[in-house]
């Protein structure tokens, strides 16, 4: 009904019915229709449908082409102007609105139309069912779009361009990195050939090549190419530019993957902040409100990080639903912190609930599900379950260096947990091999203060530590000691664990009274925020219990 009443509609209506220059003799007319039973009216939906014969023959009375053609294009011209007025395809307020368009765009032929705002309805359909998660439904609508435009339009027609960089955000947001790359970069050179450095979307293809860049491995590549793209969007638009934010929003990833979290957080905090007054209450800002969450909890304030994850989230499930994807990441990044401050039962059921809704929604090997994985097997070896751990963590392993390659960051990362688990279960031999040979490859591909590299520092230290090698155990530890105290502080509560191990280490050695300092000295600091009396970090110092390093790979 809304369709019907839309002002393109009646402009194309009038040179049949004069009287419908009035708007509301459209309602009139309804009734007419369906007082002659050629139409049932359903108020409930607000809808109207025509009974198929009486579309057959309406189509029938059609005699020739140019009246099809005309006729359609009306439809496009009415179809385009429905579109919501205010806002964007992004924003789950316009949802409902396009939701009345999409219907019709098939059975009117939409994709043979070329006037530019039904070409830019098309490409925000691949857009929406993107940002709804329907991944395949969107690469095969893009797919299909592009094939289409490939044979009416000169590749570089600017229109063709953008959709063709909304198809790579699809297959980037299937794992599909180098596919999304080499489509994203012979793009972004006809886009800076045609349309120059500064334009939109050369600015956006810019971006999902840093994206897929970060999906690749490639973080600091990412990082120097959205520092550059941040910038010439601040020197262009302004800094409370939507488009802006989102550039600072993807430069905090690669400030977080570089494991630079305290700048993350800065520039993070910014963002939420603008996002908060130019926005409002938009999935961008749960975004933002979550991704800070996160660089808290990376910078040791787990119980800030799990705070600000509740508000998100029940942001999230208010205003787009528990099983939008953006939901999903909350959640299971909410799961990691109640995990962090010993809510261990409560983080493994979060998690557990979160990986049964990816895979509800057909999307169990999506990137960021995978990363529930990571997860789950954390929770799993938290409560004790190691050998489950090692058997969740595998799974991910193989998917990762099948997709990723067996040197990709993550793949590195879930290795490292493996190693740990590997300890737990009392096999410290191929533990210890498995942490030597990927700590090796995480310096070598991310640098020796990386926390990655630091994290399965302490896993290796710990078990030269069972296999009796307790010089080589304490030289590693100390060494890893002051590279997380540069990294992050004394306080931190990764610094905190490198010590306790360190004092088991020391008593093992014979130094009983130096071991009984460091404990007393580190029980001070561990039984107040962000840890506590009950901690698992802290009745482990307690029981003079190793803890191994964990690593959860972020989300690119």
């Amino acid at each position: 009904m809304d369709l019907l009443q839309n002002e393109q509609m009646i402009k194309s209506l009038v040179p049949f019915n004069r009287q419908l220059r009035e708007p509301r003799m459209i309602g009139t007319l309804i009734r007419s229709i369906a007082r002659y039973s050629l139409a049932r009216v359903d108020r409930g939906s607000n809808s109207v449908q025509v009974h198929r014969l009486i579309q057959a023959y309406v189509r029938g009375s059609i005699e020739t082409g140019v009246e099809v053609t005309k006729a359609t294009h009306e439809v496009h011209l009415v179809l385009a102007a429905a579109r919501p007025k205010h806002g964007e395809v992004d924003d789950p307020e316009n949802w409902g609105e396009y939701d009345q368009i999409w219907p019709h765009l098939g059975p009117s032929r939409a994709a043979e139309c070329e006037e530019d705002e039904t070409r830019q309805l098309l490409i925000e359909r691949v857009r929406y069912l993107w940002r709804r998660g329907q991944l395949d439904e969107a690469l095969e609508f893009g797919s299909q779009l592009a094939g289409t435009w490939a044979l009416q339009y000169h590749p570089d027609d600017m229109q063709t361009l953008y959709l063709r960089i909304q198809n790579a955000n699809v297959l980037r947001s299937q794992g599909r990195y180098s596919e999304a790359l080499t489509e994203d970069t012979a793009v972004h050179a006809r886009q800076r050939e045609v349309l120059g450095d500064v334009h939109l979307h050369t600015l956006f293809t810019a971006g999902g090549i840093a994206a897929d860049l970060r999906g690749l491995g490639e973080f600091q590549q990412a990082l120097e190419m959205d520092q550059e793209r941040y910038d010439r969007f601040k020197d262009n638009y302004g800094e409370d530019y939507r488009a802006t934010l989102s550039a600072a929003n993807n430069l905090a990833i690669d400030l977080r993957l570089i494991g630079d979290y305290r700048r993350a957080r800065d520039l993070d905090a910014e963002t939420l902040s603008r996002r908060k007054e130019v926005l409002g209450d938009q999935p961008y800002t749960f975004h933002s409100a979550a991704m800070l969450a996160r660089d808290l909890r990376e910078a040791g304030d787990y119980v800030g990080s799990l705070e600000l994850l509740r508000e998100a989230y029940e942001n999230y499930v208010g205003n787009v639903g528990e099983d939008d994807l953006g939901t999903l990441l909350t959640a299971q990044s909410l799961a990691v912190s109640l995990r962090k401050v010993g809510r261990l039962e409560e983080a493994y059921q979060l998690t557990l609930d979160t990986g049964e809704r990816y895979e509800k929604r057909k999307a169990g090997e999506h990137p960021e599900a995978l990363i529930c994985q990571v997860n789950l097997a954390a929770a799993q070896a938290a409560l004790g379950d190691r050998a489950g751990a090692y058997t969740t963590a595998g799974a991910v392993h193989r998917s990762y260096e099948g997709s990723l390659g067996k040197n990709h960051p993550f793949t590195l990362a879930v290795a490292s947990n493996m190693a740990g688990y590997l300890r737990a279960v009392g096999d410290v031999r191929e533990a210890l091999l498995r942490a030597e040979s990927t700590g090796r490859s995480l310096r070598a591909n991310l640098g020796d203060d990386h926390p990655y590299s630091l994290s399965c520092a302490l896993t290796m230290a710990n078990c030269l530590h069972d296999l009796g090698q307790f010089s080589a155990a304490e030289e590693l530890q100390r060494e890893t000691i002051d590279r997380l105290r540069r990294a992050f502080g004394d306080s931190h509560p990764d610094t905190l664990t490198a010590q306790a191990n360190l004092a088991i280490t020391l008593r093992a050695l014979g130094q009983g009274a130096e071991a009984d300092r460091l404990q007393r000295h580190l029980l001070a600091t561990m039984t107040r925020p962000p840890l506590a009396e009950n901690h698992p970090l802290t009745l482990a110092l307690r029981s003079w219990v190793l803890v191994d390093g964990e690593v959860e790979p972020q989300p690119t």
